[in-house]
């Protein structure tokens, strides 16, 4: 059994309740209201920029090398995305 079949039956309960949460069924579907999916990507967005700031701050205070560049390939990355 792979890991991800084992945490996937941790969390089945979980995971089928918000995979039938009607935001995501209906953004599955391609009928979710233009303004329910505007406020989504608005709040993704500015959760990415504040997860970023945090990320930046982190880094400030890094003194681990390899932390340093893990944390600068994350926001590398999701500044990307």
């Amino acid at each position: 059994m792979q890991l991800s079949d084992v945490l996937y039956e941790r969390v089945k309960e979980h995971w089928e309740e918000a995979r039938n949460k009607p935001f995501v069924v209906e953004m599955a579907k391609g009928i979710l209201n233009d303004s329910r999916f505007r406020y989504y990507m608005l709040q993704d967005y500015l959760y990415l920029q504040d997860y970023i700031d945090l990320l930046t701050k982190i880094l400030a205070l890094a003194s681990d090398p390899a932390l340093s560049d893990f944390l600068k390939k994350t926001i590398e990355e999701t500044e990307i995305a």
